[in-house]
């Protein structure tokens, strides 16, 4: 079916349903020569390749990288941002003699980062394409950690082109420097792919990784160029120079030039829920509409990607789908399927392989397919609920219409405070995209780092300008410990320390990985890393792996057995929070009307203290079960307001009970807005709200990065409270709900189960926060 076709399908379904549709008009390229230094050879193998020009962003790109300028590229899906990266170094390689290099003797050498092992063997594949057709004898090298020990031992002394992700080149390379020796001395590009994608703790763990090759790469006395190809940002040039670190200036490309096709965008809602009470007819989640939707679309011979928020919601939408189809056309329910971290890296593969060659019509995923992955054909892609942020959007979207084709992508409105934002205001999707936010002076995220340089090379005092001020105080405090020692050379790490600096860091907030095992074979089902463990595998948890619904038997530290389970039940845990100021890292901004705002390293202790057990297709609830699980504590960010008497009178906020619902209901309203202003979403941050604090000894509201050191989500937005304020409160007043909803203040990851809240409390202490505020910045 024709993508005119499909949308007029859609448009049929039910008009109520659609609240927008906004169709981005296709765009024609815009061309430029071939450079004059790539030679006729490769330029032929190219066109072979169905390439015969370059978009001028290409070429711009190219000749950058040619003349040895650093680089960051940011333009549209389907733009042609690898060989914009790859041709000034094929071209080199091409015509090298073997002086023609940062040593004499020594073949100039390439390194690829991607943020997921799939990214980087796709752009394997591709290489090895251009390679074959140019006969131009590249030995290039996709290593990861599920790659043969053969194959690593092989990459680090024959290796051309080395593709991996930031995981492996802290592990492995960085780490093993001597071993890849011969690599390093070459190395001429280092490309950084999708570096949108770097942010919070990740992007700061990416940062220092980084700035820790640039280090070694110096050792080596090789001076590689430094390629970034990102989607759009709002502040390319800065979010460059955050990654790589001082000294480095990049040139800024981010006109796309290439040709695309229109891509018609659906504001969609869940329909109605058929009820006696029709003037109060709850709606589907949205986690039923997409798979609806996916449904839809196979059924009508449409490829689809259908971008879930959760695990638990691609394997759920994935069943799902299948259900619908099993009454229309059951012979395409096969043609259906759930793409996920946590399974086993054959499972992935061969997932991958069936959605390129049409096997496959619909797929739910995670963000992870979001990125380049080269799957072209699609023809729509289904967003369940927003996905954080405005760049990631258009990254899903982006995958349907490819190769210059039409394309449709939808955003289905989830029950929260931000897509019923977006969705009565969808001009705002069409915004600007985001700053992107990460905290590289984070100590716990630079601490370790700062170890595992120490590790590979002595700390001396020129380093402080590559990794940052903050640097020099963490190593004097590192110096103390006793974990660095004094060496003529500089600082090391102490090596009779009993651990290994590069197992302390986490480069992606995760601390450990809990294995699923099934309880009769003992298979290993798949993995969840340990800080989510306690609410997605407390004992008689559900838990969904490929379809298949099982139930939490036992659980220990690092292991949990699991035995099938009802495959029409699910488990929703239940926390209970408190919350220590640790710091100030900010002034106080005290406003006279009896607020005070903060913002600080506090720490955080929860507990998953009991369940409760949904029933499918609604996850309407049935009851509640006490569990008795272990306190975890950990350090992080917060911003934080506290309330005088004063305030509280002028509320009208005696009543104790009211005062709790006030606050309760604010802290879900402003967690819910906060990704709007930096670029996260609600499930990266958490809050807590008390009647007295035991520091404070006043009404107090937390809202705080939930990963261990803070992300510097929270710092963005006390940094920007206007609109953060604003935002949240248009939100609750204009909610037509009377007592909450989870448009507005309910919140799916309340640890009390929604209770105690009040709209009305929440939007008078929104107003008055608001309105305090613009009183003194005015």
């Amino acid at each position: 079916m024709a993508i005119s076709d499909l949308l007029a399908h859609l448009r049929s379904l039910n008009v109520e349903q659609l609240l927008h549709e906004k169709t981005l008009p296709a765009q024609r390229a815009s061309f430029a020569p071939w450079p004059p230094w790539v030679s006729e050879n490769l330029r032929n193998s190219f066109v072979q390749n169905g390439i015969e020009k370059l978009w001028e962003h290409q070429a711009t790109c190219a000749n950058t990288l040619h003349e040895g300028g650093d680089v960051i590229l940011t333009t549209g899906t389907g733009s042609g941002k690898s060989l914009a990266a790859w041709l000034a170094f094929l071209a080199r390689r091409e015509g090298a003699n073997p002086g023609d290099s940062c040593l004499d003797n020594v073949s100039p050498t390439a390194l690829y980062i991607a943020p997921t092992k799939a990214l980087a063997r796709d752009q394997a594949t591709t290489l090895t394409q251009w390679n074959g057709q140019a006969n131009l004898y590249l030995q290039i090298a996709p290593v990861d950690g599920d790659s043969s020990s053969p194959v690593k031992k092989w990459a680090r002394t024959h290796a051309d082109i080395v593709l991996t992700n930031p995981d492996y080149l802290h592990f492995a390379i960085l780490r093993s420097h001597q071993l890849w020796r011969p690599f390093l001395r070459g190395l001429s590009l280092v490309i950084i792919d999708e570096a949108h994608y770097y942010r919070g703790v990740l992007g700061a763990n990416v940062a220092l990784i980084l700035r820790r090759l640039r280090r070694l790469a110096r050792l080596y006395h090789a001076q590689p160029t430094f390629a970034l190809l990102s989607a759009t940002t709002a502040n390319p040039a800065v979010h460059g120079r955050n990654l790589l670190g001082g000294g480095r200036t990049l040139r800024v490309i981010d006109r796309d030039t290439s040709g695309s096709g229109s891509r018609t965008v659906l504001v969609w809602q869940p329909g109605k829920i058929p009820v006696e009470d029709e003037e109060n007819q709850p709606r589907f989640p949205a986690i039923w509409e997409s798979a609806r939707l996916m449904a839809e679309l196979v059924n009508c011979g449409g490829r689809v990607i259908t971008f879930a928020p959760s695990r638990q919601g691609v394997e759920t939408i994935a069943q799902l789908a299948r259900d619908h189809l099993s009454t229309r056309n059951p012979l395409l329910m096969p043609k259906v399927a759930a793409y996920r971290g946590g399974y086993l890296p054959e499972e992935r593969r061969q997932l991958e392989k069936d959605l390129r060659s049409g096997k496959l019509q619909g797929l739910s995923a995670t963000s992870a397919l979001e990125l380049g992955i080269d799957i072209s054909g699609l023809d729509c892609t289904v967003t369940c609920s927003w996905p954080g942020t405005r760049a990631s959007f258009f990254q899903q979207i982006g995958r349907a219409g490819r190769a210059g084709k039409d394309g449709i992508g939808i955003f289905v409105v989830s029950d929260n405070p931000l897509d019923d934002f977006l969705a009565h205001h969808p001009e705002e999707i069409f915004r600007p995209v985001e700053t992107i936010v990460f905290d590289t002076e984070n100590p716990f995220v630079l601490a370790p780092q700062l170890l595992c340089a120490a590790a590979e090379s002595p700390l001396t005092s020129k380093d402080a300008d590559l990794f940052g001020q903050a640097s020099e105080q963490v190593t004097k405090e590192l110096l103390e410990q006793g974990l660095l020692i004094a060496r003529p050379g500089g600082l090391c790490f102490d090596i009779t320390k009993p651990f290994s600096p590069w197992e302390k860091v986490r480069i992606r907030g995760e601390s450990g990985q809990v294995q699923i095992i099934e309880s009769q074979s003992a298979q290993v089902l798949g993995t969840v890393d340990s800080k989510r463990a306690d609410s997605v595998l407390h004992p008689d948890a559900i838990y969904v792996h490929q379809g298949r619904v099982w139930q939490v038997l036992r659980r220990e530290e690092d292991v949990a057995e699991v035995v099938a389970g009802p495959k029409n039940l699910r488990t929703r845990p239940n926390t209970d929070t408190s919350i220590s100021i640790l710091s100030e890292q900010a002034d106080p901004l005290s406003v006279p009307a009896g607020i005070s705002w903060h913002y600080g390293r506090i720490e955080v202790q929860t507990t998953v203290t009991s369940f409760d057990l949904l029933r499918l297709p609604r996850h309407v609830y049935q009851a509640t079960f006490q569990l008795d699980c272990p306190t975890r504590a950990f350090q992080t960010t917060g911003t934080y307001f506290t309330l005088n008497e004063e305030v509280i009178k002028h509320l009208h906020f005696d009543d104790q009970q009211l005062l709790s619902g006030a606050l309760h209901a604010g802290e879900h309203a402003l967690i819910g807005m906060l990704p709007l202003v930096a670029t996260c979403d609600r499930w990266d941050l958490g809050g807590l709200s008390l009647t007295q604090h035991l520091q404070t000894g006043l009404p107090t509201v937390f809202i705080y990065d939930g990963t261990l050191g803070g992300a510097g989500f929270s710092r963005h937005g006390f940094h920007q409270l206007s609109s953060w304020l604003d935002l949240t409160y248009q939100q609750v007043a204009q909610c037509s709900c009377t007592q909450g909803c989870p448009r507005c203040i309910h919140s799916p990851k309340c640890g009390n189960g929604n209770e105690m809240l009040s709209k009305s409390g929440a939007r008078d202490l929104l107003e008055y926060l608001r309105e305090s505020f613009y009183e003194t910045i005015s």
